[in-house]
Formats: structure tokens, sequence, C-alpha cells
């Protein structure tokens, strides 16, 4: 495992500094059965991760990101709990929002020395295809992403609020069934919720155990 987290960490430091902001970058390390995932999570990422894991072996998914698209993250955590996939951030890495959310899917679930997960309550990305009733000042702009503070300006027609508190609950069942399925913690919601959307509640190896998000 050792000298897989060098080579891990060589990929990494190649990837950081070619990084292009709003995608992800796959790594299939065949001797070792393991898929690295870095980088932001965009909806296109889905069908790239069930391909590795469809058409190679993986067992492990090592992850590092600062989150990205949130129901994209939701599929690729699904995949992960369906195959029994092991999660890895590397060490010195960083996996945030919707990155930790997929790492909590794996069936077991390893913080490298120096790593650390961040939570936060979700950003709203409302977007037209998937919201019917879908008002005119609430329109995403081209990063598709909306504040929720912005629904409460006096031109917002009710009928969004209405639409943000369902997909609201949505979101919250999503996750509480990946945190449910992984014998995490309920308090982790509770850090989610208590963290705005433009924060992050960070924890490290030591800290994220006392919650069982490693194991």
């Amino acid at each position: 495992m050792r000298k897989l987290t060098k080579l891990a960490a060589l990929i990494v430091c190649s990837f950081v500094q070619s990084q292009l902001v709003g995608a992800a970058e796959f790594f299939y390390l065949g001797e070792s059965k393991t898929l690295l995932v870095m980088g932001e999570t965009v909806p296109e990422d889905v069908g790239e991760f069930r391909h590795f894991v469809s058409e190679k072996n993986v067992e492990t998914v090592i992850l590092r990101g600062p989150g990205g698209a949130l129901l994209a993250a939701f599929a690729i955590a699904n995949e992960i709990q369906a195959k029994g996939l092991r999660t890895v951030v590397p060490e010195k890495g960083e996996c945030a929002s919707a990155c930790s959310l997929m790492f909590i899917a794996g069936k077991d679930r390893k913080l490298e020395e120096g790593s650390r997960l961040g939570f936060h309550l979700p950003f709203l990305a409302l977007e037209p295809e998937s919201v019917k009733s879908y008002c005119q000042t609430v329109a995403p702009k081209p990063t598709g992403r909306r504040n929720f503070e912005y629904l409460l300006n006096e031109q917002s027609d009710p009928k969004c609020l209405t639409e943000t508190y369902r997909m609201g609950f949505l979101h919250l069942s999503l996750f509480s069934k990946v945190i449910r399925e992984s014998d995490i913690s309920n308090e982790v919601i509770d850090i989610m919720i208590e963290t705005p959307p433009e924060s992050m509640s960070w924890f490290d190896a030591d800290e994220a155990k006392g919650l069982n998000l490693v194991n």
C-alpha cells in the first residue's frame, strides 16, 4: 500500500500542476486495481466512472477534489456502494463537499497521513431540465449555481422557493441514505446543516474516526 501511495502522490502532483477547473481526471492503476479520481465532479464524470468500474478490475478508489455537482456525486457514491469499493484520500490530500460524499460511500474508508475531509451545506444547483416549475428570476447563470439567499429577494416566485425546499429534502434524503448504509454517525448531517455553503468543516483522520467516517 505504501508503494501505491507514493505512485498515487506522483500522479496527484502532476495533476495539480495541469488541472483544468471544472473537470475530474481519471487514472487507472492496473497492478493495484486502483482508480484515481482527481478534481471537480461534473455530470459527465458519472459515465466515465461507470466505464472504469465496469471495464476494469477496480477495488480501490483514491479521491481528491474540491467538490462539484452534487447529483453526479450521489450517482458515483451509489456505484461505489453497490460494488463494495474501498475509498482513500491520499497523503496531504483534501476531499471536500461532493468529493466527501463519494468518499463516505466506500465499504472501507481511509485518510492517509495529513489528509482531510470537508463538509458543508451544499449549494443548491437548480437546473432547468430537472426543475419543471422554474421561474425566470432564479434561472441559473452559465455556472449553473445559485445561492439560497437569491431566492429570498422580492422578485422571486413563491413556487421557486417551494421547489428549492423540495430539492433540499431530496438531497438530505439521498445523503442520509449514503450515511446510513455506511454506518456513519448522523452527527455528520448536523455538521453539514450548521456549516454555510461558503464555509467548510474539516476533519483529519483522528477526528473522522470519532464519527466513523473512516474504518
